[in-house]
């Protein structure tokens, strides 16, 4: 009589263990590769993110200032309805409305180098018509230029104001 029953043996079920075992730790580290990458991606979306929005927003004030403004280390969007203040540091820019003095924006980008010009000249004071400010994003400089336009009438305003 033969009562064999058709069944794996001890040896075959221990490779069979080993060989999932390995499968598993391999998939628990590829995991946390996968997480970390997604935690860089993350932070270097936020990081753009804050630029374009620093960007659109530095663009926005000045197409409705009629002149634009350095004062130490800010930036003045001055119209006849309101001001806006750009506060710039090393590690963040402060964007305000200087009529309730309360923080609109806080961007988190790091500065590394900034100048104002008028009509091509470095100005650090009064009135500006070009920014140039550069940023870090990642390991190399993010370029940003901001160009104003004046007319006639609103230097001839800024002069008889100032």
């Amino acid at each position: 009589m033969n009562n064999r029953i058709a069944a794996f043996t001890v040896f075959e079920l221990l490779i069979g263990m080993v060989l999932t075992s390995i499968l598993v730790s391999m998939a628990f580290v590829g995991l946390g590769l996968l997480k970390k990458q997604q935690v860089v991606f993350h932070q270097g979306n936020e990081k753009m993110m804050a630029i374009r929005q620093l960007k659109n927003w530095l663009k926005i004030d000045q197409e409705n200032c009629e002149y634009l403004t350095r004062e130490g280390n800010s930036l003045v969007y001055e119209s006849r309805t309101r001001k806006v203040k750009y506060e710039i540091s090393s590690d963040q820019i402060i964007r305000s409305l200087i009529a309730n003095q309360t923080p609109a924006d806080t961007f988190s980008v790091s500065t590394i180098n900034w100048d104002t010009k008028f009509l091509n000249t470095n100005r650090e004071k009064g009135i500006i018509d070009q920014i140039n400010l550069e940023i870090v994003y990642g390991e190399q400089p993010y370029p940003i230029l901001i160009h104003k336009n004046y007319s006639a009438s609103n230097l001839i305003q800024y002069k008889n104001e100032h």
